[in-house]
């Protein structure tokens, strides 16, 4: 694995006008302890107040839970994907455009969320996409390293690779576009794991779902794998998801 260290997470309502407004804050009270006059303290005072009064703005929409009508509303630009037919409808991704204030909101929210499920451990240890200090190379590596300890051990491995059609535009809430669309659809498809044998290991890219089992008997195998797919093919119905062919 590639982890790091998770980065220091502020208060999920913690902007960059909150920054500002704390350092101005701290240099006025900096010249006034070096220079204790009264028009210092006045500008202190003012620069105080003047923190206060962005932080609770700042706090308003996270503490009241009252999301803006106007913040509901986006803007669905279809993008062609490429080398497909643009004459089928189905060949093109949605993109939502939202408000620009909107978009820093969900920048707060979700930063304080992959915090917390990072903390936490919530995430599938093996789901590489889009985390601090985990790519694709990752997921390679443990492919590849299960391919050499097969071989070292005179067996066979067998891998199958997987790809949930039209992953986002299956779930309402979660439209492409979105800041909180990828932490919130990993969320979702985490327990998709749960559904292998554990003579199978998996591992995910968002929705690039990778299993793979080895053993020095084919029949073995094919079996393991195929109840892995059954499994899976279950749980996705279940769950709204389609499999791509």
């Amino acid at each position: 694995m590639t982890q790091g260290r998770l980065p220091e997470s502020p208060k999920p309502w913690w902007n960059h006008d909150c920054s500002q407004a704390e350092k101005l804050k701290k240099r006025a009270w900096g010249i006034f302890h070096r220079y204790p006059t009264e028009a210092n303290l006045i500008e202190f005072k003012r620069a105080r107040s003047q923190a206060r009064r962005v932080r609770c703005e700042s706090q308003r929409i996270w503490n009241e839970k009252v999301f803006p009508t106007s913040w509901q509303r986006a803007i669905v630009i279809p993008i062609a994907k490429p080398g497909k037919n643009p004459q089928d409808a189905g060949n093109y991704r949605p993109i939502a455009l939202t408000s620009c204030l909107c978009k820093l909101m969900e920048w707060i929210v979700n930063a304080r969320l992959v915090y917390c499920l990072e903390e936490k451990g919530a995430l599938y240890p093996f789901q590489s996409g889009f985390r601090h200090h985990r790519s694709t190379i990752d997921n390679i590596l443990l492919l590849e390293t299960s391919i050499r300890e097969a071989f070292v051990r005179n067996q066979h491995l067998v891998s199958i690779f997987f790809d949930m059609e039209k992953a986002y535009d299956q779930h309402g809430g979660v439209p492409q576009g979105s800041v909180l669309s990828v932490v919130l659809f990993t969320l979702k498809i985490n327990d998709i794991v749960k559904q292998l044998p554990l003579t199978v290991k998996g591992t995910l890219f968002v929705d690039d779902f990778q299993i793979s089992c080895a053993s020095a008997n084919m029949s073995t195998i094919e079996r393991q794998l195929q109840i892995a797919i059954r499994k899976i093919t279950d749980w996705t119905n279940t769950n709204g998801f389609v499999i791509f062919n």
